[in-house]
């Protein structure tokens, strides 16, 4: 084989291995990146195909006033049994969350700590305003906090009450369980009347978001 070509397929050889470091090195960095970035659009993806999929009814970005503090479902699902809260959350490490506790911890890279209202808290506070705003009893209102995939979780991620973590990947699988409950779903016509009355509350609230 002549000199030159030995040269080249080494020259080429060199850049594929260095191609392939740098991006086993950077790929995981921009792949986080754009996920916290996305992970919004990614969550409404996921709903929306459920939604559609089980032909339930959807509210997306449910805004109201609890306290001093604005508090935003990020997805209300009408199932025919159950009504689900699920709000969206991007844990950029480890999840460490009791139910029975007001406030989480975060652990991220570089012994990086920081303390955040637990989701189950917001959960919960969203399914107890919007009982009241609804009448829909709160037994019948299942929370979901939806966190990345590749969040670690540390604690119970499964209370007995009717409170969830999940990833995108999982929810369906959840609300799936909850409907086929022996329990008596809801008249359609009640449950389309509720869900009416909550996006009048809602684009009473937010009217530009219609």
């Amino acid at each position: 084989m002549p000199h030159e070509v030995r040269l080249t397929l080494w020259i080429v050889s060199a850049v594929l291995v260095f191609a392939g470091l740098a991006f086993w090195i950077i790929y995981p960095r921009v792949k986080h990146r754009l996920s916290q970035e996305n992970y919004k659009r990614f969550d409404y993806d996921v709903i929306a195909r459920l939604v559609k999929n089980n032909d339930y009814y959807l509210i997306n970005s449910f805004t109201f006033e609890t306290g001093s503090t604005p508090l935003v479902i990020d997805h209300l699902i009408g199932g025919d049994k159950y009504l689900y809260v699920v709000i969206d959350y991007f844990i950029p490490g480890t999840l460490e969350v009791d139910p029975r506790l007001k406030y989480a911890m975060v652990y991220r890279k570089g012994n990086e700590k920081l303390e955040m209202l637990s989701p189950y808290e917001m959960v919960r506070a969203a399914i107890e305003r919007l009982s009241t705003l609804s009448g829909i009893p709160s037994e019948y209102i299942v929370g979901i906090a939806l966190i990345n995939d590749d969040a670690v979780v540390l604690g119970n991620a499964h209370p007995s009450a009717d409170l969830y973590l999940s990833t995108p990947h999982q929810i369906g699988k959840i609300i799936r369980s909850y409907e086929k409950r022996d329990v008596k779903p809801f008249v359609s016509s009640q449950l389309w009347q509720a869900i009416q009355d909550l996006h009048a509350i809602k684009v009473q609230t937010n009217p530009e978001n219609k």
